[in-house]
């Protein structure tokens, strides 16, 4: 991606990216990703209300409806380790939530902020990288060998729900 490039490439010029200005950084953060399905039908965890063996029916296959659940699943993790990294870049770990509820002493408010390494946000990015890699070979496949686009069933978004959750804690998000 652009950002992923432009990630590794302030690396290799001794940039520290703590002073990487976001764009975004002043905007709040959506509560849901941009997606692209063809179909709305975007549904929350409860697959159980859909009529499963009439998809499966209507499809090729029900091997392609397992191929279009594992790309959904793919461009999720895409977005939530992208959405950990803006979200988090700027985290102070003296105030995590769970250090706070714990009156843990390591969470007094009064110590200079102290943010998370570089080589964490160097790790996101890798891997976000990777899931992006991932999903556009499920979306190959799905466009190749069985001629279907990515965002014809309707897909859960199981794993946002999750991020939604720990909007405000990176330790419960990693957990």
């Amino acid at each position: 991606s652009i950002f992923a490039n432009y990630w590794q490439s302030r690396a290799t010029n001794g940039v520290l990216k703590q002073k990487l200005h976001f764009p975004f950084a002043d905007r709040p953060f959506p509560n849901e990703p941009a997606r692209l399905h063809l179909s709305s039908a975007v549904i929350e965890r409860s697959i159980g209300n859909l009529n499963l063996k009439r998809i499966l029916k209507n499809c090729k296959s029900s091997l392609l409806y397992t191929i279009h659940g594992i790309a959904n699943a793919e461009s999720y993790a895409i977005d939530l380790f992208w959405d950990l990294i803006a979200r988090f870049f700027s985290y102070d770990i003296n105030c995590s939530p769970i250090l706070m509820k714990l009156n843990h002493p390591k969470s007094l408010s009064n110590k200079p902020p102290q943010y998370l390494p570089e080589e964490f946000f160097d790790d996101m990015v890798f891997i976000a990288t990777q899931e992006a890699e991932h999903f556009l070979l499920w979306q190959d496949r799905l466009q190749q060998g069985y001629n279907c686009m990515f965002g014809v069933f309707p897909c859960n978004n199981g794993l946002w729900q999750s991020a939604l959750l720990t909007t405000d804690d990176l330790l419960a998000r990693l957990t």
